[in-house]
């Protein structure tokens, strides 16, 4: 939903600038990705597992943003490239993994159920990210799906941030509806790849 030309034209002119500048002081595009990478596994173990969601959306937040940041550093330089790719993708499956491995730690002193959703949500997700990798491999586009990765990172973040801060059950709400968009997401790509190879 929000990997769309629109959305992505008016993050441009808040990141490149931000490129620009890492570009000025030495680091790569693939430095950009793994610094990024390793923050957000030690930001999921040490903050999110542990319930302290504040701090976490705190240094996320730029984590986050490094994920954009080395796209926009690689066009700049013209080093765009199969590897990129592949390191921001592979990167991307560590740091989903980390992050969504936390919060199910994080549920699992809850409850078994919420600890469910958060699993269901966890595994899903993985499955979105393959499924499109997959129907890729048989030449089938399919990017479609109402919960794509930056959705689901940006909605549990956010949960957990008002989590943090005192709201009640936003976070447990959130990892059930992602649970369930997740699913749904899988289901959609799964249809999109059926109807175009029968």
């Amino acid at each position: 939903m929000l990997d769309n030309q629109r959305a992505r034209g008016f993050i441009g002119h808040v990141i490149n600038p931000v490129a620009r500048a890492l570009l000025a002081v030495g680091l790569s595009a693939s430095a950009v990705t793994i610094i990024g990478s390793l923050g957000s596994i030690l930001v999921s173990v040490l903050l999110i597992a542990q319930g302290r969601f504040v701090l976490a959306f705190v240094l996320m937040t730029p984590l986050v943003a490094a994920d954009l940041l080395d796209g926009a550093m690689a066009r700049m330089t013209g080093t765009s490239g199969p590897w990129g790719s592949f390191l921001d993708s592979t990167t991307d499956r560590i740091t989903d993994g980390a992050m969504f491995a936390a919060f199910v730690w994080w549920a699992a002193q809850q409850s078994g159920a919420l600890a469910f959703a958060a699993s269901t949500a966890l595994i899903a997700g993985f499955v979105t990210s393959y499924a499109r990798a997959k129907a890729e491999s048989v030449n089938v586009a399919c990017k479609v799906g109402i919960a794509e990765r930056a959705e689901r990172v940006i909605g549990v973040m956010v949960a957990a941030l008002l989590q943090g801060l005192g709201v009640p059950y936003v976070l447990p709400a959130m990892l059930w509806l992602l649970a369930a968009l997740s699913c749904i997401t899988v289901w959609q790509r799964m249809r999109v790849v059926y109807k175009a190879l029968r």
